[in-house]
């Protein structure tokens, strides 16, 4: 009777500790899939990630045409640059601001006052040209840079390709301006800014001539500093620094049918 009982007891037992085993089977299989899940979300939110990063890094700068059809894209739109007629007008294809984008410039100087007019045109990878608009060029009777210059000194700074331009505009005949600016044509504005470095200021009187410098500030300079802006404020702020040659062509030649040839020569005579 004894023996029956034990033997009871152990078989109790033994279906307790099943029990137990069977009962424990989905927690910890619970466990498991909530790991298994949660990896899984790690990893495809980790896989979206990448993808999004993938495709920003994709985006990347349109592909810059090929110089011959960039200057077929200027010659056809030569309505919007050539000023038919004005024999004073210079005309140049360059890449001032080595973006790779071909530019065709328009220019002249006229009137007593020696003012400059300007217009600048950009080839875009819409096969089309952008308009460059110069700071201030809205205000009535203002005077652009003399831009209209065989060499033009530039500074790189920050990547970004400056030059150093003047503007001569005449008062009188016994009075004249002359300012220096930093002149750097931004792709993304699509402006010609212009950055003011001095002033030097000339009277005649008889035979008396004076000059009053000024700096960015409208300090007293000496005509000395004023001459040496470039290499005391620019030239330590750069990279590099050297001439840009410009191939100007005549509104006289422009006016000839083959003006197409005359900006391929222009270009070919463009270095920087």
């Amino acid at each position: 009777m004894n023996k029956r009982i034990i033997a009871l007891f152990l078989s109790g037992m033994m279906i307790l500790s099943l029990a137990s085993c069977k009962n424990g089977e989905p927690e910890n299989s619970s466990s498991e899939t909530s790991a298994t899940d949660a990896t899984t979300t790690t990893t495809e939110a980790t896989t979206t990630t990448t993808s999004e990063t993938t495709e920003a890094s994709q985006e990347t700068e349109p592909e810059i045409l090929d110089t011959a059809i960039q200057m077929d894209i200027i010659v056809d739109n030569y309505d919007l640059w050539l000023v038919d007629g004005d024999p004073q007008y210079l005309y140049a294809v360059t890449d001032l601001n080595q973006n790779g984008w071909l530019e065709i410039i328009a220019s002249t100087i006229q009137g007593s006052g020696l003012y400059t007019t300007a217009k600048i045109f950009e080839v875009n990878a819409d096969m089309k040209l952008d308009e460059y608009h110069f700071d201030g060029e809205e205000q009535e009777g203002s005077s652009l840079p003399d831009i209209g210059v065989e060499t033009m000194n530039y500074y790189v700074i920050d990547g970004v390709y400056q030059y150093a331009v003047t503007d001569v505009v005449r008062v009188s005949s016994a009075e004249s301006m002359e300012s220096l600016y930093t002149m750097v044509l931004n792709p993304d504005t699509k402006r010609v800014e212009l950055v003011l470095l001095g002033s030097m200021h000339t009277t005649v009187d008889g035979k008396k001539e004076t000059i009053e410098c000024t700096d960015a500030d409208n300090k007293p300079i000496t005509e000395e500093e004023y001459y040496k802006i470039g290499t005391d404020v620019l030239f330590p702020k750069s990279s590099e620094m050297g001439g840009a040659s410009i191939a100007w062509k005549t509104g006289e030649e422009m006016a000839q049918e083959d003006f197409e040839v005359l900006l391929h020569e222009s270009f070919e005579g463009f270095s920087i």
